[in-house]
């Protein structure tokens, strides 16, 4: 199964972590992320310019641990990453647009997930696990053949 990120997500993700919103993020990593970022607005062409910023915010996302909480739920729910081809993670649209994980199969009978999230849940690791244990639980309700 391969994970992949909404380029928004990731963003907001690491800026809520340099916010001082999420505990725990040392000051001195947040400056050389700014240092980092600051770096890449030298690169002229935009789709590259682009490209570096989404890596530079998903090595973030990574090194402030918070893709490792997705990743260690995502082993207590192996079916998922046998069944699904993609799981893709996106931020939440607006208002309106609610957190939630919903299944998708195509006309080959390949399944992906999307699962929405609003990047302030970062805020709060207890209740992040236990919502996305709770979406991750109905995704594997649906891929279970024994569930039905």
């Amino acid at each position: 199964m391969q994970l992949r990120y909404d380029e928004d997500f990731i963003e907001a993700a690491a800026f809520l972590c340099t916010s001082g919103r999420r505990k725990g993020v040392p000051s001195l990593q947040i400056a050389r992320f700014h240092r980092e970022r600051e770096k890449l607005y030298a690169i002229l062409d935009p789709d590259e310019r682009n490209t570096a910023f989404f890596k530079l915010h998903l090595d973030w996302f990574r090194e402030w641990g918070l893709e490792r909480l997705l990743t260690d739920l995502l082993k207590e729910f192996p079916l998922l990453t046998e069944k699904l081809s993609v799981l893709a993670v996106r931020k939440t649209r607006g208002k309106k647009d609610e957190e939630g994980a919903e299944l998708y199969v195509n006309e080959t009978g390949q399944r992906s997930a999307i699962l929405a999230l609003r990047p302030e849940s970062f805020e709060r690791d207890a209740a992040l696990r236990d919502y996305v244990r709770h979406e991750f639980t109905h995704l594997h309700d649906m891929l279970d053949p024994v569930f039905g």
